[in-house]
């Protein structure tokens, strides 16, 4: 259980991350454990182009891989912050949704257990 809750932490930072690095001044986050996994959400105002939406989304919107999943958390942050960090996150969860709509994106990640 502490394991799932530290991933759910992890994923958290990084996407906190992405929203301070592109200069969102209001990022609001939600943190949400069920009986089958944990949700978390991410919103903010970042600074971001059309491209740079489409990029995260095809970046977090990769299938997700058990069996390398302890490697890809250990890889989370170890760079400043590079894209393929959002594709350890895909790889890590089931679901992302992403929403972008005046000015404001919201990231929701589910990750069953």
């Amino acid at each position: 259980m502490m394991e799932e809750r530290h991933k759910a932490i992890r994923i958290c930072d990084e996407l906190v991350l992405f929203m301070v690095l592109h200069y969102a001044q209001n990022i609001q986050t939600a943190l949400e454990f069920l009986p089958d996994g944990f949700l978390v959400t991410v919103q903010g105002n970042p600074q971001v182009t059309d491209l740079e939406l489409s990029e995260l989304a095809d970046t977090l919107k990769v299938p997700r891989n058990p069996s390398l999943e302890d490697y890809y958390e250990e890889l989370l942050g170890t760079n400043y912050h590079e894209s393929g960090d959002f594709k350890l996150i895909g790889m890590m969860v089931d679901e992302v949704d992403i929403a972008y709509d005046q000015e404001v994106l919201q990231i929701t990640c589910l990750r069953r257990n």
